[in-house]
């Protein structure tokens, strides 16, 4: 599976990732920008997960 002709296999897998993370990155930064809310819950689960772990050690 090549994307661009003369690649090979792990060039294009490569680039396509490269290509997939970018994608991924670009949504989180619109989503945040559109719902703030979700930054602050998942801020705050963090801090509740943390409190969580110490309380069993």
């Amino acid at each position: 599976m090549s994307f661009v002709s003369g690649t090979t296999d792990t060039e294009a897998a490569q680039k396509f990732l490269e290509v997939l993370q970018n994608d991924f990155r670009n949504l989180s930064l619109e989503t945040k920008k559109k719902y703030p809310q979700i930054k602050e819950s998942r801020v705050t689960n963090a801090s509740r997960n943390s409190m969580a772990v110490s309380i069993h050690y």
